[in-house]
């Protein structure tokens, strides 16, 4: 099997309906191999960075699949980098795949500043701004490659990955049932080895509180957990407040919908957090334009209950009165469990 169809293959496996690029030389054997078939399609661009956003929104809009954007080499590949940042900072699945020199026309180790056309170190500029990014050593490890982008594109906290293919990789054949396959490594738990006992202060918390508020983040969207969150609202006749990345995780005619927070906020959203007793923060980073400079003032009366996947983030800007590092969906769901029925 040719590794183009391979990759494609793989893609239709994902979900994935169409990929969104711009041609260029050092892909145009993948792209070759688009023509004809039925079960994947693609959108062409003018312009790399409008793939990058596509394959960003393409995610958001369809969680169980992966958005994808391809790129030829060199500035192909870097006008890719303002979508894939934001897929990062909104943490956002997609996957990027450039296509490279072929690998005997890389400069490889020596110190020069390139050898083959367009040839360009997009994994060391893509590196900071992605989960993980690599490019396939050889092609009897294509499949090995694109399983584990899309795995750890998709677990913990979700983000953006980059595979970089030499365009001699694209056109060679494959035997496919002797390829290697990914095995996940070990990896940070999505739900904390105490969290019935985080739950349970929660809880109390939010049965003690007279004035509490929910704030949800993109990372409610992000686990499918807008159900959880309309339930946990509606039962505790919770306002819900709504960060820029979570505008859809709540739907705005409800009428337990507080507004929209920050700096590009409304009154409502900003004043019913300021006069808040309690925040439940789920899936939300709450950085400056969320809370202001100084988080000293930001709902200084309130005690603060942060829920988010990436434990990194919890007390990066200020120390919550109990940080939950786990998924979303797992919190709200444990936490509804432990509610009373009734309100």
């Amino acid at each position: 099997m040719n590794v183009s169809d391979l990759i494609l293959d793989f893609l239709a496996a994902q979900k994935v309906d169409r990929v969104f690029l711009m041609t260029g030389g050092h892909v145009s054997f993948l792209l070759d191999h688009l023509w004809g078939r039925t079960d994947i399609g693609y959108v062409c661009v003018a312009h790399e960075q409008a793939a990058a956003m596509a394959a960003d929104g393409f995610s958001r809009m369809r969680p169980e699949s992966i958005g994808v954007a391809v790129a030829t080499s060199g500035p192909g590949a870097a006008n890719l980098l303002t979508g894939i940042g934001c897929s990062w900072f909104d943490s956002i699945p997609a996957l990027f795949l450039t296509g490279q020199v072929n690998s005997y026309e890389s400069r490889g180790q020596r110190q020069v500043r390139q050898i083959g056309f367009q040839e360009m170190d997009i994994i060391g500029m893509a590196r900071p701004i992605t989960k993980w990014a690599a490019t396939v050593d050889a092609p009897e490890n294509i499949l090995w490659h694109l399983e584990k982008a899309v795995h750890v594109a998709k677990s913990g906290r979700p983000g953006p990955v980059l595979l970089d293919i030499p365009m001699d990789f694209q056109r060679q054949d494959v035997d496919p049932d002797k390829l290697p396959h990914y095995q996940p490594e070990g990896e940070a738990a999505e739900v904390p080895a105490d969290l019935d006992a985080l739950v349970r202060r929660c809880a109390e918390l939010l049965q003690w509180a007279e004035r509490p508020a929910i704030l949800a983040g993109g990372g409610v969207r992000n686990a499918q957990a807008t159900g959880e969150l309309r339930e946990l609202a509606e039962r505790l006749r919770m306002p819900v407040c709504l960060s820029m990345n979570g505008i859809d995780a709540f739907p705005h005619d409800h009428p337990n919908y507080a507004g929209f927070i920050g700096v590009y906020g409304n009154r409502g959203g900003n004043f019913t957090l300021a006069n808040s007793d309690l925040i439940l923060a789920v899936g939300s980073r709450l950085d400056s334009r969320q809370t202001g400079v100084d988080t000293s003032k930001f709902a200084r009366f309130a005690k603060k209950i942060v829920v988010d996947i990436d434990a990194r983030e919890l007390g990066a800007r200020f120390q919550p009165d109990i940080a939950v590092p786990c998924h979303a969906r797992v919190f709200l769901r444990a936490l509804l469990e432990a509610l009373p029925r009734e309100a």
